[in-house]
């Protein structure tokens, strides 16, 4: 497995340091799904994990976000261990993914769904995030009104 830009972020909200894990590992059953990885990414900066099917990106990205405890290793944020620490903690503090399944919440317009979005992307209020949502739009091709 080796890395390059374009999938994991760590944002400035968290100002103390890097993102970093230092040997993990991750078993289900007898099947090692990631071995003995060492990972650091700097605050702001994007990396995506390139590999075959099966290889662990997945796994990886789910340990560093909190949606998948590693057999061992640890996981940092800065100077706080991290891997033991809630989904919801760890992305609160600047670590965010993203899925592979984009689902729309059902009962939502479009410029509801949007500010989702915005307000799991860090931003404070859903008040900015509805203020951001004409310009995420702008940049697509939608074109009919987004209201409610």
């Amino acid at each position: 497995m080796s890395t390059t830009s374009g999938s994991a972020v760590v944002s400035r909200r968290h100002k103390s340091g890097s993102l970093r894990c230092h040997n993990i590992d991750v078993r289900f059953g007898g099947l090692a799904a990631v071995t003995a990885v060492d990972f650091e990414a700097a605050p702001n900066e994007i990396v995506g994990l390139i590999g075959p099917n099966g290889a662990g990106k997945t796994t990886l990205v789910n340990v560093l976000s909190g949606f998948q405890r590693p057999t061992s290793g640890e996981v940092w944020l800065g100077d706080t261990r991290i891997d033991r620490r809630p989904s919801n903690w760890i992305s609160r503090h600047g670590v965010v993914r993203s899925f592979q399944s984009v689902r729309l919440f059902q009962g939502l317009s479009v410029s509801e769904n949007i500010e989702v979005g915005a307000v799991s992307m860090g931003h404070p209020a859903r008040t900015h995030a509805s203020r951001r949502t004409p310009s995420c739009s702008g940049s697509t091709s939608l074109r009919s009104p987004m209201s409610p």
